[in-house]
């Protein structure tokens, strides 16, 4: 059974996405609980054939892992979000994990610890974040796609969920798994390091509407089953932070 979906979109970088998908498997329970999900763009063709090599060999390998590629016209990362929406979209497990190429999980049996800490999980609304990646790498239940329709609303999908967890005060946050983020110097590193640094103002200004927006969805969803808990809820916290921080952007 498909317990849990990693969405990856991957562009070049051929070595560290073999060695990002060899640490999800060797250091798994080698069960058929997870899936790995891939964007690739469909202007990247031969960095793709090497990719699909490499998964092949993979599959003929180990029959418990299972994999699906979906090609797109490319979307840079100013629409980063669209390849997790698509993925997400698609995927079959319960939890629906955000994942880079350019880092590895380093805990033994780091499935067995999200399953876990899922079914632990009484909360119908599941947000989750393990430690030590430096950067946020969060996942959210498959229940809670289901309820908003859409894995991320903005290119910096990390933050996005990240503000929706904890204004909610519903993040998970896995003490078991570790995940190192190596981040390599390239072409795609610096085209995503321009669109941080020109579209920060533009997510606390513009995206964190689509932020609020899914906070108030997710609220009338809890209100529907009975938990009362944000009867009173307000955005005041949450804009004297995003303030706070449009002033130290233009500062």
């Amino acid at each position: 059974m498909c317990e849990l979906s990693i969405l990856l979109p991957s562009r070049k970088r051929v070595d560290s996405f073999e060695k990002s998908i060899n640490s999800l498997i060797n250091n798994s329970s080698k069960s058929n609980n997870f899936e790995i999900l891939i964007a690739l763009d469909n202007d990247d063709m031969e960095n793709n054939l090497l990719k699909t090599n490499i998964i092949s060999n993979i599959q003929n390998k180990y029959t418990f892992i299972s994999f699906q590629v979906v090609l797109f016209e490319r979307q840079g990362y100013t629409n980063l979000h669209v390849y997790y929406n698509k993925l997400a979209n698609i995927s079959k497990g319960k939890v629906l994990w955000l994942w880079n190429d350019d880092c590895v999980v380093e805990t033994l049996n780091w499935d067995v610890f999200f399953i876990i800490n899922h079914y632990n999980n009484k909360n119908p609304l599941h947000f989750y974040n393990p430690v030590g990646a430096g950067v946020w790498f969060p996942a959210i239940s498959k229940e809670t796609y289901n309820i908003i329709g859409h894995f991320s609303k903005s290119p910096h999908n990390d933050t996005y969920i990240e503000y929706i967890a904890t204004e909610l005060n519903m993040l998970h946050t896995i003490e078991e798994v570790y995940v190192n983020h190596n981040n390599i110097y390239d072409d795609v590193f610096d085209e995503g390091k321009i669109v941080k640094l020109t579209s920060s103002l533009k997510f606390f200004t513009n995206d964190i509407i689509f932020v609020k927006e899914t906070v108030l969805l997710l609220i009338k969803y809890l209100k529907s089953i009975n938990n009362n808990e944000f009867n009173n809820y307000t955005f005041d916290n949450l804009d004297i932070k995003v303030n706070q921080l449009i002033d130290k952007i233009n500062s």
